[in-house]
């Protein structure tokens, strides 16, 4: 009687054992499926990182998609637009030649050669935040351009033109400024050339014109389908010629902001004997590139706050 007591005992302590395993396996699905579904509710909400306060939700759409996307869209034309602008006054500021200023332009376009395969592969989910993350890089490559002017001005000493930092600019070939400033300078401590040793800042320039290009291929190459996808197939075409307008406006401002403060002296002084049709004027072509580079980081912050899931929400137009 007692041995069969004891069997009993242990067969409702094993019961018990297995129903409390149970048990906790149970609670630890619903937690699991809970978590799940918490996780899949926070990739469908508009923020950054693990920011995603209530207040962006409603701007989780699709019509303010294409709003931020046309903003950053003219910020793109814009940008480009700086180096066809200011070339020709970069190249005479650092004693560039044709053949180096033609490929600072080009490099913008070998730079969109190699990498749209490899964008329009790799980049094809969460495609608000490449584009995004696109038009900082270009950003950055904007803001790469102005960094001679910061880095490198140059001063009059009775040595001749030594680089400084932060010093006062003054434009033009040593032989301009020798003829101008006859009482400092001898004819054997004349430098024989220009700024020729500024030319070591076309690298830089290529490098920034590489980033425009890195920078520019996602907007162009994911922007375009991923409308297709997020837009019904009769209204598509209408936000088509929207972006179109939108690569129109962006140049004319570029050329006409760009043109405006070529007439201002490059450290917006007023020198005496120069006025901006002279030979040796060289206007603040730097500022067109601060302003493009800004314009293009704050307008690429929108787009990488949508979230990862984004097309999940926007089968249909809002």
């Amino acid at each position: 009687m007692g041995l069969g007591r004891v069997r009993r005992r242990s067969y409702k302590l094993q019961e018990a054992e297995e129903m409390r395993r149970s048990f906790l396996e149970e609670e630890e699905e619903e937690d699991g499926s809970l978590n799940s579904v918490d996780k899949e509710k926070q990739s469908l909400r508009c923020g950054l990182l693990n920011l995603s306060p209530n207040f962006l939700q409603r701007f989780n759409s699709a019509r303010w998609f294409f709003a931020f996307f046309c903003l950053a869209f003219l910020v793109h034309h814009m940008t480009n637009t700086m180096i066809s602008v200011n070339l020709s006054t970069i190249e005479k500021r650092f004693d560039l030649s044709s053949t180096k200023s033609s490929f600072i332009i080009n490099a913008y376009d070998i730079s969109c050669a190699v990498t749209v395969m490899f964008i329009s592969h790799f980049c094809k989910n969460s495609k608000p935040k490449w584009i995004g993350i696109g038009i900082i890089v270009m950003g950055i490559g904007a803001l790469i351009f102005t960094v001679p002017h910061v880095a490198e001005t140059v001063t009059l000493t009775d040595e001749g033109l030594t680089p400084i930092s932060h010093g006062r600019l003054i434009p033009g070939s040593d032989s301009a400024i020798c003829s101008a400033t006859n009482e400092l300078y001898n004819s054997t401590n004349c430098p024989s050339e220009g700024l020729g040793s500024s030319s070591k800042w076309y690298f830089i320039f290529v490098i920034g014109a590489l980033l425009f290009g890195l920078g520019g291929t996602p907007i162009n190459t994911l922007g375009p389908p991923f409308l297709d996808e997020i837009f019904p197939p009769t209204k598509v075409t209408v936000f088509y010629g929207v972006m179109g307008s939108m690569s129109c406006l962006g140049p004319i401002f570029g050329f006409a902001f760009g043109g405006f403060m070529l007439k201002y002296y490059v450290d917006f002084s007023e020198p005496e004997g120069l006025h901006p049709g002279s030979s040796e004027w060289i206007g603040a072509w730097w500022t067109g590139f601060i302003l493009s580079g800004i314009m293009a980081v704050l307008s690429a912050i929108p787009l990488i706050m949508f979230p990862r899931n984004f097309l999940r929400l926007t089968r249909s137009l809002p």
